[in-house]
């Protein structure tokens, strides 16, 4: 079919379509350096934020008064628990993310955990956001947070145990080794989700040995005794023989 151009001469139909300006590899292209910026954009304001959370904590440190009216806030009040700000920065992240439910708290609580890293290796409020850019992002440290706090803890719970045999009481299960930090962020071992048991010799022995053939389950009667360093609880137990059917 033809058509009038404003000339008065006759154009096809298909003439009458404006042709697409970009296609659609081209568009999609264009969409993702946009988010690439944004995405880019969105990281440099997160670090800068670590970095203020991080000279926010060491103000309030430096201040009971501060603290006490950080602890009269509405959305740390109605809290179960409330850590020891001296121990933790968790609480002044909830406040400073405004973290009303349970999924803010769990990101607030991954904020506080870069926090109590950057302070206790002494970075510098104004090279925190640095620091986090070039240890490889949120994800990187968090990574050495979480190893630092296991091997803490671990180290905490030695301690303990040479203490009660110091006072002649024998724990139910003494370390058959440290913990390393390849064994903390292992691919193997999620530090929020797993939990790490540490056996004696015999039972490691009983366990790894013919006693016990592959795909055969066993036993492990365990108890909580009390708190192991960041936010954790110390279990102690032993192998026992599986009950009889």
């Amino acid at each position: 079919m033809l058509g009038q151009r404003h000339d008065g001469v006759p154009r096809s139909e298909s003439a009458e379509k404006p042709p697409l300006s970009i296609g659609a590899m081209a568009f999609a292209q264009k969409v993702a350096a946009e988010y690439k910026e944004l995405e880019a954009g969105y990281r440099k304001k997160l670090y800068n934020f670590i970095g203020r959370a991080l000279t926010s904590y060491r103000k309030f440190l430096r201040g009971k008064i501060a603290r006490k009216a950080l602890l009269s806030q509405d959305i740390i009040t109605g809290l179960r628990e409330k850590p020891q700000l001296e121990k933790t920065s968790r609480l002044l992240l909830y406040f400073l993310t405004d973290a009303q439910n349970e999924a803010d708290r769990n990101t607030a609580g991954k904020y506080a955990r870069i926090v109590d890293y950057l302070h206790k290796e002494r970075v510098a409020n104004a090279d925190a956001a640095d620091y986090v850019r070039g240890a490889g992002g949120i994800d990187e440290i968090l990574k050495k947070a979480r190893g630092s706090e296991a091997l803490k803890a671990a180290h905490q719970t030695r301690q303990e145990e040479h203490r009660d045999f110091d006072q002649g009481e024998e724990p139910d299960e003494a370390p058959s080794g440290a913990l390393t930090p390849s064994d903390i962020t292992d691919d193997l071992f999620d530090p929020d989700h797993d939990l790490s048991i540490r056996v004696t010799d015999k039972v490691h022995a009983r366990v790894l040995g013919p006693d016990i053939d592959i795909g055969e389950s066993f036993y492990l009667e365990c108890r909580k005794t009390g708190p192991a360093g960041y936010d954790g609880i110390r279990i102690v137990g032993r192998l026992v023989d599986p009950p009889s059917e």
